[in-house]
């Protein structure tokens, strides 16, 4: 089971990706989304995502 987390202040950055990645990689079981980049480290500790992703503005 691999659950991705993504962090964005773009929601709609996020769903379009959220999306992508549902319909074409089987292997991802769960994509967790944070819109608010304060509360990230909290969806890191929470979930425990495999692998994590955010904009190079995005401050962690």
């Amino acid at each position: 089971m691999l659950k991705v987390l993504l962090i964005d202040d773009e929601q709609r950055a996020t769903d379009a990706l959220r999306l992508m990645i549902v319909k074409t990689i089987p292997e991802i079981d769960e994509v967790i989304v944070c819109n608010d980049s304060r509360l990230a480290a909290e969806k890191i500790h929470q979930h425990q995502p495999g692998l994590c992703s955010s904009t190079s503005r995005c401050r962690i």
